[in-house]
């Protein structure tokens, strides 16, 4: 492009600070703070910049949509990651943040997740100068949510592509005498012994977990235990060598009381895409755990959840909000036209899981 004469661009900054900073407050839009932000960016002024971010990250009335418009300028316009290490502790604030905020949506590819579990903290200022006080708790939350992705694994049909999500579990977690053995939990409709579609035979299946460096397609090597779609849709494969460098995932021990308002966080392959963090409006809805559930199939207790979900996601972990652990299997999702649970009528928009309790409970009981 031609660029008449010789542009400063610092001159071009401060101009862009003074034109918003002129604007009466009571004309100022929600996108007066990170246009601020943005311009004090060209002038280099870091404290200038957090301050603006923070005045909309930080408060309580945060939009998910305003963060996530300044992360993808932040990285895909500045491209902040790669110029500057106050740049990149800004840009994993605010994926923090958004993590955080209804309505969020943070896609990661393997090596995002990499290179970010490898990245030292924000400084403690910097977490508190963006976020306040919540900052350094918000953050090692985050971090956290980073590292169970690690034990997420994309199912593969051998020579082709992903067709769902399985993930790493202790044995002895499930109720097997297999001691520490580490076995892969996905859905029946994934994997199962007969290969009924939409799923493949175990021969036909290679398990690779993506966001840990380093790690060869693991191939099947047999069916350890397995539920039909129809009841806990769960198999739990034996891979054809041990795994190494990657931690099984933790598994939550109880479900939350509806009454305390609980959220889950799924992570999996959507679509056969890139591994994904799913944050969208995830409200856990209702469950047929105790002390009220009503599950009319037998030891399967069924959660819904407001998460988005598409194909692929099929044997995502569903977290709990506070520790990270797996409360559930993921199942089905996108329904307008669930049915809702426990005798309720009527129905709603949802995704379904299979608790981790009932399918371990289904496991020991074999």
């Amino acid at each position: 492009m031609r660029v008449p004469g010789d542009p400063d661009p610092r001159a071009l900054a401060a101009r862009l600070v003074s034109t918003p900073d002129s604007t009466p407050p009571a004309d100022r839009d929600e996108w007066f703070l990170p246009s601020r932000a943005e311009a004090a960016l060209g002038l280099g002024d870091w404290t200038a910049v957090e301050a603006a971010v923070h005045a909309y990250v930080a408060d309580e009335h945060a939009r998910a949509f305003q963060v996530a418009s300044t992360l993808r300028q932040f990285t895909e316009i500045w491209d902040l990651e790669r110029e500057d290490v106050r740049g990149r502790d800004l840009v994993n604030i605010l994926r923090a943040r958004l993590a955080q905020l209804p309505g969020g949506t943070l896609d990661l590819t393997p090596e995002q997740v990499q290179r970010v579990r490898e990245t030292p903290p924000p400084p403690a200022q910097q977490l508190q100068a963006v976020l306040g006080t919540e900052g350094t708790r918000t953050y090692p939350w985050w971090k956290t949510g980073l590292d169970r992705a690690v034990g997420v694994a994309a199912v593969r049909e051998k020579l082709g592509g992903r067709i769902g999500t399985g993930f790493l579990v202790r044995g002895a977690d499930l109720g097997l005498p297999t001691g520490d053995e580490l076995l892969v939990l996905t859905n029946a409709h994934v994997i199962n012994p007969q290969g009924a579609t939409p799923g493949i035979r175990p021969d036909e299946a290679d398990v690779v977990f993506e966001a840990a460096a380093g790690q060869e397609p693991f191939p099947v090597s047999d069916i350890v235990w397995t539920s039909a779609v129809d009841a806990h849709d769960a198999t739990l494969v034996r891979l054809a060598r041990p795994v190494t460098g990657v931690p099984p995932l933790p598994l939550a021990r109880a479900l939350r009381l509806l009454d305390e308002g609980p959220r889950v966080y799924i992570i999996g392959h959507p679509g056969g895409r890139d591994l994904a963090f799913s944050f969208q409006d995830n409200e856990l809805i209702d469950h047929e755990g105790p002390p009220a559930g009503k599950p009319p199939v037998p030891n399967v207790c069924r959660l819904h959840y407001r998460a988005p979900t598409e194909g692929g996601s099929s044997g995502s972990p569903v977290f709990n909000a506070g520790l990270w652990q797996v409360v559930a299997l993921h199942h089905s999702g996108g329904k307008l036209g669930m049915r809702c649970l426990n005798g309720k009528t009527g129905t709603y928009a949802a995704n379904e899981g299979v608790s981790i309790l009932s399918i371990a409970e289904a496991i020991r009981a074999r």
